[in-house]
């Protein structure tokens, strides 16, 4: 005995050697429990309802209780003791105890996750969840309704865990201070807030800086604008990859853009638009109006032209060459009839956005170069005999499209026979 004594003062746990008659010995486990508390598991049965030797083993890990008898899982002293030294105790407290108030914040300020074993009853108190959240944000996820639609509780929990913002209800989810505490705690937060809020420059910024993947929700319409795309790589580059990607470049040329200087860099951005004309999106305003840059990127691909700030008249032709509908990305009403008149000579098919819809210099220009331009045309340029006769001059299909009482007209029956 004194020799069983003299080790489990020294090593708790060497009780699991010791016979069955001396785990049975008040006086050695309580002193192996006083050394170790996890040493209660070796006791004997007969010492697990001694109320001294428990309160020795809970203060030192509240999990413990788990292992003493089911009147001192009742005792309020003993509980107390086991959920302060350990929250999650609480799960092997008595029922009664559960739902007292006091047992269960004590549990719930140690370990925030005891929540989930307090009584159905404390499940509705919202002072003790407001406790529990301030610790552990994502205790949101399962809680009631009117638990996850009160503005204090959500911004406590948010705080804690910015992804708590996927449970809360619609209406927060727009509530432009808690989505910045979400995202300041967790960029991927963004994900969970409303549409407007992710179009909000400063918000998605915000969340970028926590995280560079929360690029990837940001709203589409901000997410593909260039001078977006650099603001965030220069608040965190882990961005980089996800911003090349939206925006069709290449992380080098990118990166490389983020320094202001190169923007405004003549000789670098001619060479960086010689090798994609998507470089020209991030060039400065000044240099995005120059003709050579832009008739250099147009001439890759026409939809250059949406990154240029002033186009000249042989990149208009270029871009229309190549597709018709790059006329959408000019003020046509600015145009005079002998630009019209170039446009429309390079693409017929111009004549089809509705900005030259009552433009008859340009549809007299595209039927002369393509008479089947006609089927496009609106009613007034399909009674118009002199138009007609020009389309069905150069393509005699073209008749078919005319009105109905120009297909009678002599002198466009005549033409047509030609």
């Amino acid at each position: 005995r004194e020799l069983v004594l003299t080790a489990v003062a020294g090593a708790g746990l060497a009780l699991v050697y010791a016979a069955a008659e001396l785990r049975a010995d008040r006086d050695i486990v309580l002193r192996a429990v006083q050394q170790n508390g996890f040493a209660l598991r070796f006791a004997d049965e007969s010492l697990r309802s001694d109320r001294e030797l428990i309160l020795a083993a809970v203060s030192h890990s509240g999990a413990l209780l788990r292992f003493a008898a089911e009147p001192l899982q009742a005792d309020r002293d003993v509980v107390l003791a086991a959920v302060r030294q350990g929250g999650l105790a609480l799960r092997f407290a008595a029922e009664a105890l559960r739902a007292d108030r006091e047992v269960a914040m004590e549990a719930v300020r140690h370990s925030p996750s005891a929540f989930s074993y307090v009584d159905e009853a404390l499940r509705h108190d919202r002072f003790l969840f407001l406790e529990a959240v301030k610790l552990q944000g994502d205790l949101l996820l399962d809680a009631p309704r009117e638990l996850r639609s009160d503005r204090e509780i959500v911004l406590a929990a948010v705080r804690h865990s910015g992804s708590a913002l996927s449970a809360v209800t619609k209406q927060l989810s727009r509530d432009r201070e808690i989505v910045s505490e979400a995202v300041a705690q967790n960029g991927r937060a963004l994900q969970f807030a409303s549409m407007d809020l992710r179009d909000d420059p400063e918000i998605a910024l915000k969340a970028v800086r926590s995280a560079g993947a929360a690029y990837m929700y940001v709203a589409k319409d901000l997410r593909i604008k260039s001078w977006f795309g650099l603001q965030a790589i220069q608040a965190n580059q882990d961005a980089l990859p996800y911003v090349a990607e939206e925006l069709q470049v290449d992380s080098d040329t990118v990166l490389a853009f983020a320094d202001a200087k190169r923007q405004a860099d003549r000789d670098f951005v001619l060479r960086a638009v010689r090798r994609s004309w998507r470089a020209l999106q991030f060039a400065s305003p000044g240099l995005r109006a120059d003709d050579v840059i832009v008739l250099e990127a147009v001439q890759q691909c026409w939809e250059a032209v949406k990154f240029a700030t002033e186009v000249g008249l042989p990149t208009m032709v270029e871009a229309v060459r190549q597709d018709w509908r790059a006329i959408h990305c000019f003020f046509c009403e600015d145009l005079s009839e002998p630009e019209l008149s170039a446009l429309a000579a390079t693409n017929p098919h111009i004549v089809r956005a509705p900005a030259l819809k009552h433009s008859r210099h340009a549809w007299m220009t595209a039927v002369r170069r393509n008479g089947l331009i006609l089927q496009f045309a609106p009613v007034e340029w399909r009674c118009d005999k002199e138009l007609v006769l020009e389309a069905v001059r150069q393509n005699a299909v073209a008749f078919h499209y005319a009105a109905p009482a120009l297909r009678r007209d002599h002198d466009v029956l005549q033409a047509a026979a030609q």
